[in-house]
This record gives structure tokens, C-alpha cells and sequence, in this order.
């Protein structure tokens, strides 16, 4: 896609007197011949917005946290990183992949010390477990 600046047209001018108005099936036949063409689409907007009354009362209750203008970006950054240890030390249980007899597991668990042994695939770091390890691509490879 290449963006080039629209060709030079003529403006259109004001016809005055009464209002034109086309129905959809003329509308069609207009967009069809013409190459250039303006359309004003009127909508009615409802601006009514109701707040419930829990919001307002929290809102008032706390108004210290709610600042009157907002941040032009956002907050810096702070030395202080938290973390959540599920227990000092504790390391996340490997237990064989579940729906496999033993000799299933077995086979699973040389195939990928093979893999990694060759380098084929590496040692993951992440905590979560994903069951789709070793499923063909879908271009059967």
C-alpha cells in the first residue's frame, strides 16, 4: 500500500434552498457513477450516564486516592520488586505427566533427555507445564 496525496478536486458548493435527501437504492446508483462522494450520517447521542450509588460513596469516602488531574505518563518505576515464595525453598513437584502408565512415561522422559542431549530442544525455565511438549507440527514434521 503506498499513501499519495489526494488529487486536486473541485469543492463542493453549498446548493442552499431544501434539503436533499436520497433513498438507498439512488444512494447506490450515486456511488456507482460518481467517483467522489459525501455523505452525512445523523445520530442521536444519549449522554444520560447513570453512576451507581455504591460507586459515588466509595468515590467520596476515598477521595484523597483519586487525583484531580491525571499523570502525563505513568508512575516511575521502584526499587522495590515484590515476589510471593509458596514456601522457603520449595521446589514445584515432578510428578510423570498424568493419563500415562509407567512405560509411557519412561519413553517420554528418554526421548526428551535424547533431545536435549543433542540439543534440539532446551531445558525450560518456566514454572507452568505445557501437555502440548512433544505433538507433531501440522505440517507432520
Amino acid at each position: 500500500m503506498v499513501l499519495v496525496p489526494n488529487k486536486e478536486t473541485e469543492k463542493p458548493t453549498y446548493m442552499g434552498g431544501e434539503t436533499k435527501l436520497l433513498t438507498l437504492a439512488r444512494f447506490e446508483e450515486e456511488l456507482d457513477e460518481s467517483q467522489l462522494v459525501y455523505v452525512l450520517i445523523g445520530k442521536e447521542v444519549t449522554a444520560k450516564v447513570t453512576i451507581p450509588t455504591a460507586a459515588t460513596l466509595v468515590v467520596v469516602e476515598f477521595i484523597e486516592v483519586f487525583p484531580d488531574e491525571l499523570l502525563d505518563g505513568l508512575p516511575p518505576l521502584h526499587d522495590i520488586q515484590h515476589r510471593i515464595d509458596l514456601g522457603p525453598g520449595a521446589v514445584l513437584p515432578n510428578r510423570p505427566h498424568y493419563r500415562m502408565n509407567h512405560d509411557e512415561n519412561e519413553e517420554l522422559r528418554r526421548q526428551v533427555e535424547k533431545l536435549l542431549a543433542k540439543r534440539h530442544v532446551c531445558e525450560s525455565l518456566s514454572p507452568c507445564i505445557i501437555l502440548a511438549l512433544l505433538t507433531p507440527k501440522k505440517d507432520g514434521s
